[in-house]
C-alpha cells in the first residue's frame, strides 16, 4: 500500500513539471556562434563569418599602397591611383574529396525577378581604401584544399535595380551602376598621370574571371575566420600605359593581370 502510494505521488510530480516545462528554441548546431546547448527545438543559428583582410601592396617588397601617392609603373611611368574597386562573387571553398561549400546567406526580390531566387548572396567588394570586406557565413568548418571566387559579377545580379537591394549590400550603391546599360560596372579605378597630367578613368563591366587560391586554408568551428587577400599595384597595373588607349585592350589586361596581382593566405 505504502509503495502504490510512492508511485502514484511520483507519477504526479512528473506530470506536473511536465506541464510547467515550455520547450526553448535556439540554435542547435554546435558549429554556430550562438549554439545553445539547452535548447528544445533548432531556430536562427549565426553561422560564424570569413573575413578577408585586405593588403594593398606595391611590389614584391610589400611596399604598403596608398591613394593619391605616386609610384611607377614597369616602363618608368609615373602613376597615381585615386580610387580603385572591384566587385565579385561565387565564392566557393573546395575540400580535398571535392565537396563545395557555399555561404549561407540567401537574399529574395519582392517581384522575384531573378530565376530561382532565394539566391545565394556572396557579393563583395574590393576597395583601396577599405581594409577588409566579407563574402558571408559558413556553416561547415574544417580543413579547406582551395578557394575560388569569380572577379566581376554573374550577369543576373543585373537584372535588379539598387533600390531593390537592401541598404548596406554592395549592390545598394547607385554609382556602381550603369543606368543607361542596366548593368553593374564591376571595376571602377581612377589613374592619373602626373607627367601629362592625363586622368584616366575605368569604368567596365567585363571583368568576369575565375580566380582559385591554392591553400591550405582552415576555418574554426564556432569563432570566424579571417584570411590575408593582398593586391600588389604594380603587377595590377603593369603594362596600363601601353593599352589605354583601347578599351577592350585595357579590360582584358586587367582580367590578366589579377591573376598575378592577388594573393590569398591565411
Amino acid at each position: 500500500m505504502h509503495r502504490s502510494i510512492v508511485l502514484l505521488f511520483t507519477a504526479f510530480l512528473l506530470l506536473a513539471l511536465n506541464s510547467c516545462y515550455e520547450r526553448q528554441e535556439a540554435c542547435t548546431d554546435i558549429n554556430a556562434v550562438n549554439f545553445n546547448p539547452l535548447a528544445d527545438d533548432p531556430c536562427c543559428c549565426n553561422y560564424p563569418a570569413l573575413t578577408l583582410q585586405l593588403q594593398h601592396r606595391y611590389g614584391a617588397d610589400s611596399i604598403r599602397f596608398f591613394a593619391d601617392s605616386t609610384y611607377l609603373l614597369d616602363s618608368g611611368t609615373p602613376f597615381k591611383v585615386l580610387s580603385f574597386e572591384f566587385l565579385a562573387d561565387e565564392l566557393i571553398l573546395i575540400r580535398e574529396n571535392g565537396e563545395q561549400i557555399r555561404v549561407e546567406e540567401e537574399i529574395a526580390f519582392v517581384n522575384n525577378s531573378i530565376e530561382n531566387c532565394p539566391c545565394i548572396d556572396d557579393v563583395f567588394s574590393v576597395n583601396l581604401t577599405a581594409l577588409n570586406t566579407s563574402p558571408g557565413t559558413f556553416s561547415k568548418p574544417g580543413a579547406i584544399q582551395s578557394i575560388k571566387f569569380s572577379s566581376g559579377l554573374s550577369e543576373k545580379w543585373s537584372e535588379v535595380a539598387p533600390a531593390d537591394y537592401p541598404s548596406g549590400h554592395p549592390l545598394a550603391l547607385e554609382t556602381r551602376y550603369d543606368f543607361e546599360a542596366e548593368k553593374y560596372r564591376h571595376f571602377l579605378a581612377t589613374v592619373v598621370f602626373p607627367e601629362t597630367a592625363d586622368t584616366f578613368r575605368i569604368r567596365t563591366s567585363n571583368l568576369r574571371s575565375e580566380l582559385i587560391f591554392e591553400g591550405p586554408f582552415e576555418l574554426f568551428k564556432a569563432q570566424n575566420t579571417t584570411l590575408t587577400l593582398r593586391i600588389d599595384y604594380q603587377k595590377l597595373l603593369g603594362r596600363l600605359d601601353e593599352v589605354i588607349s583601347d578599351p577592350l585592350l585595357t579590360e582584358e589586361l586587367i582580367r590578366e593581370n589579377l591573376k598575378d596581382a592577388l594573393k590569398l593566405f591565411q
